[in-house]
């Protein structure tokens, strides 16, 4: 991170976590990301990348809350999700 770049919290990284997951989650016809953390194992591995994902956004909240704030941190996973999907919409 340069160091004019305000800090995000790994909200980039698990951003991408969780749209892998739910991406891998509503091609096995789970979509809902707990339910699929909950589903059985599958080779797949649709399960694992939900749990991974929401343990990512777990620890991310952990860290961002008690430094930022609900209302930072919610906005750092807004901005994050706009930068995914804007780089998902101009990939070729």
């Amino acid at each position: 991170m340069r160091g004019d770049e305000p800090a995000d919290f790994g909200a980039d990284v698990t951003v991408r976590s969780l749209i892998v997951a739910q991406q891998k989650c509503k091609a096995a016809g789970v979509p809902d990301l707990y339910e699929c953390a909950e589903a059985p194992l599958s080779p797949t591995g649709e399960r694992l990348a939900a749990r991974a994902a929401l343990d990512m956004y777990r620890i991310f909240q952990q860290g961002c809350l008690d430094t930022a704030g609900a209302g930072q941190c919610e906005a750092l996973m807004e901005t994050a999700y706009r930068k995914a999907n804007a780089k998902q919409t101009s990939s070729p």
